[in-house]
C-alpha cells in the first residue's frame, strides 16, 4: 500500500456513495452479532457481555441515520449514472423511500436497547424480550431489505431467481 492509496481512501469516504456502501450492512451486522451476543449474555448471566452488546445494538441501529443522510446525498449521482447501470431511476428512488419510511424498525430496536441498558426490574426484564423477539424480527427485515438493496445495485441477483406467481 502507497501513501498514495491512503490519499485516495480518505477522499473515497468523503464520498457519500462509497460512505454510503460502507455505512449500510453496519445495521444489519451489528444487530446479529449484538443480539447473539446480548442472548450469550443473558443465558450464562454475564453482564459485561450484556451491556457490550446492548451498546453495540443501539449504535448499529443508529447508524441508520448517516447512512440515509449519505444515501439521499449519493441518490443524485446514482439517478445520472442510470444509463451506465441500466437500471431505472425510478428504482433508485423507490429503494430510497423504502429505506425511508422503515428506518423505524432500526430506531424502534435501538430503543430497546437504550431501555434494557438502563432499564431494571420489569422494565428492564420486558425490553429484554422485546429486544430479543424483536431484535430477531428485526434481522430478518434487515436482510431482505439488504437483498433489495442487492437487487438495485446488481441487477442480475434479481434475474437469477425467478419468482413465485
Amino acid at each position: 500500500m502507497r501513501l498514495s492509496d491512503i490519499e485516495v481512501l480518505f477522499a473515497r469516504l468523503n464520498d457519500a456513495e462509497y460512505a454510503y456502501l460502507l455505512l449500510e450492512p453496519v445495521a444489519l451486522f451489528g444487530l446479529f452479532f449484538g443480539l447473539i451476543f446480548f442472548a450469550v449474555g443473558l443465558y450464562m448471566a454475564q453482564e459485561k457481555c450484556r451491556i457490550a452488546a446492548l451498546i453495540v445494538i443501539a449504535a448499529s441501529c443508529f447508524s441508520v441515520y448517516p447512512m440515509m443522510n449519505q444515501r439521499v446525498k449519493a441518490q443524485q449521482r446514482l439517478v445520472l449514472d442510470t444509463d451506465i447501470t441500466h437500471v431505472s431511476a425510478d428504482t433508485f428512488k423507490r429503494q430510497t423511500a423504502l429505506r425511508e419510511d422503515t428506518k423505524w424498525v432500526y430506531y424502534t430496536i435501538g430503543g430497546f436497547a437504550i431501555l434494557a441498558l438502563i432499564g431494571g426490574g420489569k422494565l428492564g426484564s420486558w425490553s429484554n424480550v422485546a429486544l430479543l423477539v424483536g431484535g430477531s424480527l428485526a434481522v430478518i427485515f434487515s436482510v431482505w431489505l439488504h437483498m433489495k438493496e442487492a437487487e438495485v445495485y446488481h441487477p442480475n441477483i434479481k434475474k437469477s431467481i425467478s419468482r413465485g406467481r
